[in-house]
């Protein structure tokens, strides 16, 4: 499992770009992603970093509550690569059970735009890392933030009108 958590970090930074060398881990891992998904970054409401025993107990329930998510720590957050259902009513199930998680746990999550492919997961990776900085920023009391391109343009021009 580790070495597929470092494969997972090596493209949430970009490092891989050649489609038959992913397609050639993702098999010795027997890693398959099918259809679209998002990547999701998790972290305490607080903007303060998961100690490690909480770190790997929070890690574990995340993975029990979301079997098709993969699920893992990076740097001080917990990341997940979560399948998109095709259903958009078990897609709400599966959030709503994910906002549950995260109030009973003072967490908070950005979540990506859709992406369908692992060459795209290090953009997909910033955007959940901008939604969740976004939503801290604009409303800290909720729990999950999307990721949506006409409010990050908003966003940035609200932030250079300031400058």
């Amino acid at each position: 499992q580790d070495m597929l958590d470092f494969f997972i970090a090596d493209l949430l930074e970009g490092h891989h770009a050649e489609p038959a060398y992913i397609q050639e881990r993702c098999n010795y891992f027997h890693w398959h992603l099918d259809g679209d998904f998002r990547v999701v970054s998790l972290r305490p409401q607080s903007g303060q970093a998961l100690e490690q025993p909480n770190l790997e107990v929070t890690l574990r329930q995340l993975e029990e509550l979301l079997p098709s998510a993969t699920c893992f720590v990076y740097a001080d957050q917990i990341k997940m690569i979560l399948p998109v259902c095709q259903n958009t009513l078990k897609d709400g199930v599966l959030f709503h059970t994910l906002i549950e998680f995260l109030t009973q746990h003072d967490l908070e999550a950005g979540i990506s735009r859709n992406t369908e492919s692992l060459l795209q997961l290090a953009q997909a990776n910033l955007e959940s890392d901008k939604a969740l900085e976004m939503g801290q920023l604009f409303h800290s009391q909720e729990h999950l933030f999307f990721y949506d391109d006409a409010e990050m343009r908003h966003v940035g021009v609200a932030l250079s009108e300031v400058a």
